[in-house]
């Protein structure tokens, strides 16, 4: 088991929203006032009650059915939940939080760090390396026992113990088959066939609980957790329990006992000994030796067990201690036990066994589960019904399931088919008026400048051609005040309808109308218009005259560049000559110009920053409706919202003017970071490295300055700044901070224009040449070149007294656009025509996010149903629903050295509305399920499959592929995914498994 590990904010949520949808529908109440809350507690023993002052962790068992842990203040994850110290008795007391009230618990004992944790020896003659009986020894550093209840509750007694340790292991350990001999034997007792190999699983109620059935019915006992053990050092005391409960606490801890006595012969400590114990309850799926000559059996511990009683009770005999009336029972007990095992031949294991039937309202739940997800599964395989086979087309008895109604995808797929020959016909005339409304703007800058243009088209501040008007309005972008009437941006609005003839794809001329319309904006007496901004480095009273980049480097004499353009249509309306559809959009667009920072003469190049389009287009009208006192016009109809916003858009340099898909996830050509061939630019930093200086620690408005001696470093990057980093003493403390600062026409640094961080403290022999320059930690970091990428400065020889060395830079990072945030929704209403009359055929939607910031870190979330009513956050849900929510994310986290890991999470929801497999209702009944999943892999030059990101290439290094998935159903875990012999196979708790994706 693995108490602690990643946890994902992506499947917390969707799990969250599983159980929100999923849930069960009935009757609640409420109550205005707050009821004072009663702390609710478990408690119990450790080992025989002979472990004291341990640390006892009550951990809830979160949504994928680990102990659930939190980043601490030192971002190291620690345990959620209470936590308390065991006392001298052994005996503990924990608080457990009102919402883990009838949950899953795991209980984790620890030693303390200061080696306080000690426990006692329980054999007459003596325990390992000179431990006396009854003397209290310190823990291994690793020791750690566990115990689990599937339902916590206020007051549960929860023993916690090498027994208990066996139940909540085997309730953790899943199993697979991954053994080419196809059967080692080792029967797991739960039906899983050759389901053999141990492996990491879930912590659920149902496994906790038949973890502890187990383990109780292996030991003979009534329950491993809630009976007290009694320690033998301590059985002459009367415990204040039933005769019936101290002859079980007397065996109970004789048995524990007796775990001291077997460490002991093997020459162990306790921990390395039921580190084999747990290894052996895996390797045979959850049984033990019976008898067995080499390692743990059950034999040599029932001979042990009597051997501590009988030398007990001989210890009691001998003094004036009482023996316990219930003693000799105990020893025939575990005589005849002891006789019976070791008649038993060589090799023989236990035969336990624990039925689904036997744990509460769990045998339907794992038959559903599995006949549910063997459905969901054809379905999925078939999803849009292209099987040959596919219900409702055949009628046969072995006909398949589609996720959607495969007259509905053919209703679809002819629907856009349509759009799509639709958009053949006015695509022409919308690129003719794109290019023309270019031109006109062009045209309209070259006339309030004088230059030459299409002189009958302008009129004075304004311009028509086509049906538009263009107009323009001198705005302010970032600057505080308006400079003598100029502005450094320029809006070209435009207003009319454009009119464009032309011949489509089919040889047909054709007329399109594009008309822009104002919007008015809610709560104001304003109005948008649609418009073209563009943004200049300088101000000027009419927009100059503007032109970009030619491709080859070029910019026509006299004319200037924009630092900027942005596109905004709050409202476009299309109609086309013939046709009855409609089109209308919003659209928005910003680019920015980006420069090469050290190549003078370089020209501006254009990345997008943000891109906004929504666009809806509308049939003829087919019918009416009236609907709850709302009545309209039936029409097949279909809208698109797409939205982008890159990422370094004002870093990277493109090769093009104009923005491309190609320019995304790579660096520019001749910038690329390589350690073995690293790039170099000479004299790229200057550098002063000064001692003793005064400097401006703090200033007030008024210019009244704090003064203190520092040493400094400056860093200059000829005409992009310079940092310097102060290192200095105040209060008795050592500081470095870092400061960006200019220098005066005499190349003095001026103290009074500086802007600094915060300071950081560092020890007190820290030195700017041994620690900040050449130092193992990176206080440096990187200098960032706008256009190139990021430099670190390659210092010779550094001595205090250098001013303004020359030295060059080595290039290790390079800009590359990403994409922060891709947005795409699609969602259509379409209308079934039966016999002249028009209904409503059922609605779909798909929502898409993705976040791609590097190749290697993506996140990608899709959204997609049909058939629906409404929306639960983004996932389709109804009566009739059928939908589902897919999300998966990607992190390469680097690590040490040349060494590289990855993690991968992923998660399905499905929520089906009218499922009719489990009640006779016609209308069916509502069902989610979620499938969450957690890959974690060294990447190398191997050739291993791992995860889904770089599963085609291979290289995942042998042995470091982690990857299990969890099922979700009807609330509660039901089983583990893991892949076996090529293909993914889900595992239920009780023995159950299907095979996915085939």
């Amino acid at each position: 088991m693995k108490p602690i590990s990643r946890r994902s904010a992506v499947f917390m949520a969707a799990v969250f929203m599983a159980v929100t949808l999923a849930g069960c529908s009935g009757n609640s109440s409420s109550s205005s006032g707050r009821q004072p809350v009663t702390p609710n507690y478990v408690n119990g023993y450790l080992g025989t009650a002979n472990i004291r002052n341990a640390m006892v962790y009550a951990v809830p068992v979160n949504v994928q059915g680990q102990p659930g842990t939190e980043l601490d203040k030192l971002n190291q994850q620690v345990y959620l939940g209470e936590v308390t110290s065991s006392d001298a008795q052994g005996y503990y007391r924990v608080r457990v939080a009102q919402q883990d009230i009838g949950k899953a618990m795991v209980l984790i004992v620890q030693g303390k760090d200061a080696g306080t944790t000690t426990a006692v020896c329980e054999l007459t003659l003596g325990c390992a390396d000179g431990w006396a009986y009854k003397q209290a020894e310190v823990v291994a550093r690793d020791f750690s026992l566990t115990a689990a209840v599937g339902n916590v509750q206020n007051n549960t007694r929860i023993n916690i113990n090498w027994l208990t340790h066996l139940a909540a292991d085997h309730a953790y350990t899943s199993y697979i088959d991954d053994d080419n001999d196809n059967d080692n034997g080792n029967g797991n007792g739960n039906g899983n066939g050759q389901a053999t190999t141990p492996t990491e699983g879930m912590f659920t109620p149902f496994t906790i609980e038949r973890g502890n059935i187990w383990l109780s019915r292996q030991f003979g006992l009534s329950d491993v957790v809630s009976v007290r053990p009694i320690a033998p050092s301590e059985m002459h005391n009367d415990p204040g329990l039933s005769a019936v409960l101290r002859q079980e606490g007397i065996l109970y801890g004789l048995l524990l006992a007796a775990g001291q006595q077997l460490a002991l012969d093997a020459d162990q400590n306790e921990v390395e000994w039921l580190r084999d114990v747990v290894a052996q309850q895996r390797q045979l799926g959850g049984q033990l030796y019976l008898n067995n000559s080499s390692g743990f059996s059950m034999a040599a511990l029932y001979q042990a067990a009597l051997g501590i009683a009988e030398q007990h009770q001989q210890r009691l005999q001998s003094s004036s201690l009482a023996v316990p009336p219930q003693l000799p029972a105990v020893i025939e007990i575990l005589r005849n036990k002891a006789n019976q095992l070791s008649a038993l031949a060589e090799g023989t294991r236990s035969y336990i066994r624990v039925d689904a039937a036997e744990i509460n309202n769990w045998v339907d739940r794992f038959e559903q589960a599995e006949k549910f997800l063997t459905d969901l599964n054809q379905r999925l395989l078939n999803f849009s019904g292209d099987d040959p086979k596919t219900c409702g087309d055949y009628t046969g008895n072995d006909c398949v399931n589609s996720f959607v109604d495969p007259a509905y995808v053919t209703k679809t797929v002819d629907y856009y088919d349509g759009l799509e020959a639709l958009y053949r016909k006015v695509g022409p005339g919308l690129d003719i008026a794109v290019e023309r409304l270019r031109d006109h703007a062009l045209d309209f800058i070259r006339c309030l400048n004088g230059a030459a243009c299409v002189g009958g088209n302008f009129n004075a501040k304004t311009y028509s051609a086509d049906g538009i008007t263009l107009t323009v309005k001198g705005v302010l972008v970032g600057l505080d005040g308006e400079v003598a009437g100029k502005f450094n941006a320029f809006d070209v609005e435009i207003t009319g309808t454009q009119t464009v003839s032309y011949v489509n794809g089919n040889g047909e001329r054709q007329t399109l109308y594009v008309a822009y319309q104002p919007v008015k904006n809610a709560g104001t007496n304003t109005e948008s218009k649609a418009r073209l901004r563009l943004v200049y480095n300088d101000a000027y009273e009419d927009p100059p005259l503007t032109a970009v980049d030619d491709g080859a480097g070029n910019l026509p004499a006299d004319y200037t560049e924009a630092l900027g353009f942005d596109l905004e249509w709050p409202l476009v309306e299309i109609t086309f000559n013939g046709e009855q559809e409609t089109l209308d959009f919003y659209l928005a667009a910003k680019l920015i110009g980006v420069k090469d920072a050290l190549e003078p003469t370089s020209l501006y190049h254009y990345n997008l920053t943000e891109l906004s389009l929504r666009t809806r287009v509308q049939g003829e009208k087919l019918g009416s409706f009236n609907e709850q006192g709302v009545s309209g016009d039936l029409r097949n109809q279909a809208e698109l919202t797409f939205s982008l916003k890159p990422n370094n858009a004002a870093n990277y340099y493109s090769p093009t003017p104009w923005p491309r898909s190609a320019d995304y996830f790579q660096a520019r050509e001749g910038f690329v970071a390589d350690d073995t061939t690293p790039v170099r630019e000479t004299g790229l930093f200057r550098y002063r490295l000064l001692k003793d200086q005064s400097i401006v620690l703090s200033a007030t408005k008024a210019d009244v300055t704090t003064e203190v001696l520092a040493n400094y470093l400056e860093i200059e990057t000829p005409g992009l700044g310079i940092n310097r980093f102060e290192l200095f003493t105040t209060d008795d403390q050592r500081l470095l901070r870092k400061c960006s600062i200019e220098r005066n026409s005499s190349n003095e640094s001026i103290e009074l224009k500086k802007i600094c961080t915060s300071a950081n403290s560092v020890e007190e022999d820290f030195d700017l040449i041994d620690d900040l320059i050449n130092g193992e930690e990176d206080y440096l970091g990187l200098f960032a070149i706008p256009g190139q990428g990021a430099y670190k400065p390659d210092f010779a020889a550094v001595n205090y007294g250098d001013r303004d060395v020359v030295i060059d830079g080595i290039l290790r990072a390079s800009f590359v656009q990403g994409l922060d945030q891709l947005n795409l929704r699609v969602a259509h209403e379409l209308v079934d025509v039966v016999n002249n009359v028009a209904t409503r055929a059922p609605r779909a939607i798909v929502n898409v996010r993705i976040n791609r910031p590097t190749v290697d870190n993506w996140e990608v979330a899709i959204a997609a149903g049909y058939d629906y009513d409404y929306l639960v956050d983004v996932l389709p849900t109804g009566t009739r629903a059928q939908s589902l929510y897919l999300s998966y994310l990607v992190r390469d986290l680097a690590g040490q050295g040349d060494k590289r890991f990855f993690t991968e999470l992923g998660s399905l929801i499905v929520f089906r509305g009218g499922v009719k497999l489990f009640t006779g209702d016609e209308k069916g009944e509502s069902i989610g399920v979620t499938l969450a999943s957690r890959v974690d892999y060294e990447l190398g030059e191997e050739s291993k499959p791992c995860g889904y990101a770089n599963r085609d290439q291979r290289v995942a290094v042998d042995g470091s592929c982690d990857a299990v998935g969890y099922i979700t159903f009807r609330n509660a875990l039901v089983a583990v995914i893991r892949e076996e012999r090529g293909v993914y196979v889900a595992r239920f708790s009780d023995g159950r498994f299907i095979v996915l994706g085939v």
